[in-house]
């Protein structure tokens, strides 16, 4: 879902937003992370949400719409959207507020090469490629059209033994 309206936006550019509260809850990583950021130039920091909607070259009254409409959220622990109640958890209201633009990146490509239970290769045709194994992120099909990012290290020994054991003996 976020992914979507993430590529939905004509730059697919987002700004999440956060609160003073918020943003003192990162760990030490992110707190460095954000501190260059805001000295680069690439987080902004506003005392109203008016002014942080200027910032991110959004719409004042509209943003500031959108921020009470969350808080309400938090405050009913229901979401139109659908989100968890674990996702509304926090609301953005102790000032300053902070929006930094961020986009989707690709980290795995679907698809790759096709392979059977035994890890064999597959043709365009759905026949078997005499002596090609594959195993690991090169190979599709296994998760379907979303891939869980936990999954790839089990794809990869299942299918690397597999593959292994097979190619070993010719099967």
């Amino acid at each position: 879902m976020i992914r979507d309206a993430t590529l939905a936006q004509t730059d697919q550019t987002v700004f999440p937003v956060c609160d003073a509260d918020g943003f003192d809850k990162n760990n030490e990583y992110y707190n460095e992370m954000n501190h260059r950021a805001l000295e680069n130039g690439t987080l902004f920091k506003a005392d109203t949400i008016e002014e942080l909607a200027k910032l991110i070259n959004l719409p004042p009254k509209e943003m500031a719409q959108t921020i009470k409409e969350y808080n309400e959220m938090v405050d009913s622990k229901k979401d139109p959207l659908g989100r968890s109640e674990l996702m509304l958890s926090h609301k953005i209201v102790k000032a300053p507020f902070y929006a930094g633009p961020i986009g989707m990146c690709r980290h795995h490509t679907m698809g790759g090469a096709k392979i059977n239970t035994k890890a064999q290769v597959i043709d365009r045709d759905g026949q078997v490629i005499p002596g090609l194994y594959a195993a690991g992120e090169i190979t599709g099909g296994i998760h379907g059209s979303n891939r869980v990012g936990g999954n790839a290290i089990a794809d990869i020994f299942t299918f690397g033994r597999i593959a292994g054991e097979n190619a070993a003996t010719g099967s």
